[in-house]
């Protein structure tokens, strides 16, 4: 371990007329490769004030950025070979690569202009702004954030052709070392007022643009006069020791990770969350922003990577998923012009896991849909002294990027705008960037303006359908009667009166085994029918329940599928799973819906209930779990409309307080729902990975496996805000919340939006078979898991009562 020399301690309170220089100061690159590598970087960095880590070891095989001054260098490199701690000298002299910065600044008059061939001071930045101002001032306006603790102003830009309720914010330059940052967001700047293409122009109409080069003045101004190498801003602390990290005050997880309680560190993070005036002057501007602030992006050198909230978890949270294919396709253009490579995830999972950060702040504090914070050129060989030949580059590669984030995130607002304000249009499916389609139903009135608003906007599109009513027509319907035999065909749709004969038929056909039972009454008056099919008491019970949302229609025959197995399979899998479980089936939860369905309107979603001059309520929306959370609308007119509030529906009531008189014994809850082809666990408002989320993810997996068996049906598995989008106030988050119930399972069945709710006839038998194979599959695979172990039918008590008797013979 290098003996800690405190030869820094006198830099942080030198005056700004000394200048330090660092000649023949040399930059390393460290691999750790094992655990105690990693111990003894860190420990190194805790520990030797002779070395500056300008990027801190993270994790093993992963590179930390260090300086050490020339005195050191020996005892430096000799204590890393003597641990086979593999390294490399990027650059041997960092005031040559300073001076040279300096020289190429030097040899151009900015006289209202700048250029992105060199670095920037901030007087440039700041005079430039006012002449963008006072020559198109019908776009820019010069903002104003707060002042810095030496009193200079947090200056910056609002970019906007048209008024918007949507805005974009832009930082750089926490880091006051970080002179990149600050380039890279003028260049953006340049590009928005002054870019000439359609894209460019487009992005200012949508959105306002709220840029600030240099959240830290006062340090930037401190490495352009003193010591080019000084991170924090410059607030005297404790004792002659100066600045606090402004990267790492923000008030999120502050002081979890990567920061320093020590006043003399580089990475100290201050007395507490906010304790500095920067990071509450700009909190306090964004907070002014509120629900107009779409997007966050954050800029700062180095690492060449696209972090994305939160750092103190691996777990993706929030619209974590959504937001890292934007980010890989964004990525995927910034490599375009120079090949430059950006890794995307999370802080923990690419980076150092460091809390306290603005990105983290902002997602949590607003949850905006886009948050991104760049760690920009390059991977360590030159740290925060680029040279300026890759400036310009850096620039234009970014920008590339950043317009691929506006364009993905235009396409999703223009379309979450034609779902929120325009009634003709009808979303099959809900908006997620994930999504790589959303199906939109079109009446023949409408569909020129549909079509012509997504060519406008150069955005693809397909008609699957020429005639809804002509695929309709086609479907088969049949009403069930009670003289009929005991069989359903597996060709045709049901009524709800067809459904409810044939149950009543089965408890004549299997006495003792099969019994009707009801959950609850609808707002007309129907009950909520279902089968209870059992071979004895004292067994655990499965749970399923379909046709909550009454156009789906393949959900009640799926369900009715799995009754007629359970009840005259004679495959040993299916026999054996009715024989040692409670079997509780609902085909339709939602009867009036499902009747309207039938008798006036085929691809009507909710119940029927009345609410002012509109009808109907998302039944699979108004569950008192993280009620109107996401995924929601207040108004009754929408198809997701929640209600007037958690259980506000007779259906949702009733039923939630019949799975609750047998809650304790369910081990298994299924809810069948169409269309997409996803196996969904809990829960819905975020991605992170509650509860038993990786067992109940890994036997769902392999259930989906044994579904694609017969027919190569392909479905994807996760959790609802991760698989599909965010939506709250569904019965499975419910189930899983209050009742504690071990597995629950949403199903979208076929197909993934060729025919949608109008699943052919000829598709029903060939889902329905595949959704009996993997329900199957996931009994047999959650007892792999240690679940579903403890049914004690008949089988179990012998095997009890034998294990007895062989005990006693023993003694």
């Amino acid at each position: 371990m290098l003996l800690k020399i405190l030869i820094f301690s006198v830099l942080s309170a030198i005056s700004t007329s000394e200048k330090v220089r660092y000649d023949n100061y040399s930059l390393y690159k460290i691999y750790p490769q094992n655990e105690d590598h990693l111990k003894y970087l860190n420990d190194l960095q805790r520990n030797s004030d002779d070395l500056r880590f300008w990027k801190s070891p993270s994790s093993v095989g992963d590179y930390a950025s260090v300086v050490s001054s020339p005195e050191k260098k020996a005892v430096f490199e000799h204590s890393l070979k003597k641990r086979s701690l593999n390294y490399e000298v990027m650059l041997e002299n960092i005031q040559q690569a300073f001076d040279d910065q300096l020289f190429s600044r030097k040899k151009r008059d900015t006289r209202n202009q700048l250029f992105w061939t060199n670095y920037q001071t901030m007087e440039d930045i700041y005079e430039w702004f006012h002449h963008l101002a006072r020559t198109h001032g019908n776009v820019v306006t010069i903002i104003q954030a707060g002042q810095s603790f030496e009193g200079r102003n947090i200056t910056g830009v609002k970019i906007s052709r048209k008024p918007s309720q949507r805005a974009f914010f832009i930082e750089g330059g926490q880091v006051a070392a970080d002179w990149l940052s600050p380039t890279i967001t003028t260049y953006i700047v340049d590009q928005l007022v002054r870019g000439d293409s359609p894209e460019i122009r487009k992005a200012t109409e949508d959105f306002e643009w709220h840029i600030f080069p240099i959240l830290n003045p006062d340090g930037h101004e401190f490495t352009q006069n003193s010591d080019r190498l000084w991170l924090k801003n410059r607030r005297p602390t404790i004792g002659r020791s100066v600045g606090v990290d402004l990267s790492k005050n923000w008030n999120s997880h502050w002081g979890v990770r990567g920061g320093s309680f020590v006043p003399t560190d580089s990475n100290y993070l201050g007395l507490g969350p906010f304790s500095e005036v920067e990071t509450r002057a700009l909190s306090r501007y964004m907070e002014s922003m509120d629900t107009k602030l779409y997007g966050l992006l954050s800029f700062r050198g180095f690492g060449q990577r696209l972090l994305i909230p939160f750092g103190h978890t691996t777990s993706h949270m929030y619209n974590y998923n959504e937001t890292v294919l934007i980010g890989r396709r964004a990525m995927g253009s910034l490599a375009v012009r120079y090949n430059t490579q950006y890794l995307v995830g999370n802080s923990m999972e690419v980076h150092d896991g460091s809390t306290g950060s603005i990105a983290d702040w902002v997602k949590h504090r607003f949850n905006p849909p886009v948050v991104f914070t760049y760690q920009l050129r390059d991977i360590g060989n030159w740290g925060y002294i680029l040279p300026v030949n890759q400036v310009l580059p850096s620039c234009e590669e970014t920008f590339d990027s950043v317009m691929a984030i506006v364009r993905e995130a235009r396409f999703y607002k223009l379309l979450q705008d034609i779902q929120n304000t325009d009634m003709r249009f009808d979303f099959w499916s809900d908006l997620t960037p994930l999504l790589d389609f959303v199906t939109v139903l079109s009446s023949p009135e409408d569909k020129d303006d549909l079509e012509a608003i997504l060519r406008g906007n150069k955005m693809k599109y397909e008609i699957t359908m020429q005639n809804i009513q002509e695929a309709i027509d086609k479907e088969t319907v049949e009403t069930y009667t009670r003289s009929n035999n005991i069989s359903m065909s597996w060709d045709m749709y049901y009524t709800l009166d067809g459904i409810n004969s044939w149950l009543a038929n089965l408890i004549t056909a299997y006495p003792g085994i099969a019994g009707i039972i009801i959950g609850g009454r609808s707002y007309e008056g129907r009950d909520i029918r279902g089968l209870k099919i059992s071979h004895g008491s004292g067994r655990r019970a499965i749970f399923i329940e379909g046709g909550i949302h009454s156009r789906e229609w393949i959900s009640p025959s799926s369900a009715c599928y799995i009754i007629n197995e359970l009840l005259t399979s004679n495959d040993p899998a299916t026999r054996a799973a009715a024989r040692d479980y409670d079997w509780y089936i609902f085909p339709v939860t939602n009867p009036d819906g499902y009747v309207w369905t039938h008798e006036q309107f085929r691809l009507w979603r909710k119940n029927r209930r009345p609410i002012g001059t509109e009808f109907g309520v998302d039944l699979n929306r108004n569950w008192n779990n993280n009620w109107l959370v996401a995924g929601a609308s207040t108004d009754p007119a929408s198809d997701n409309y929640a209600g007037t509030g958690p259980f506000s529906e007779p259906e949702t009531l009733s039923l939630s307080e019949y799975i609750r008189s047998v809650g304790d014994r369910i081990d298994l809850y299924i809810s069948i729902h169409s269309f997409g082809q996803l196996l969904m666990v809990p829960f819905g408002n975020s991605t992170a990975t509650y509860a038993n989320y990786h067992d109940a993810v890994n036997i769902g997996r392999r259930a989906m496996g044994a579904l694609s068996v017969r027919y190569g049906t392909q479905y994807v598995t996760g959790n609802i805000a991760e698989a599909i989008y965010q939506a709250t106030g569904g019965s499975v988050d419910w189930v899983k919340e209050h009742l504690k119930v071990p597995l629950v399972y949403a199903y979208e069945l076929r197909d993934r939006g060729t025919f949608g709710h109008i699943l052919p006839p000829d598709q029903i038998r060939y889902n329905n078979e595949e959704f009996m194979d993997s329900v199957l599959e996931i009994i047999h695979q959650a007892k792999r898991f240690g679940y579903m172990n403890s049914s004690n039918g008949l089988h179990g008590s012998l095997f009890v009562c034998f294990l007895a008797l062989i005990i006693n013979m023993f003694h």
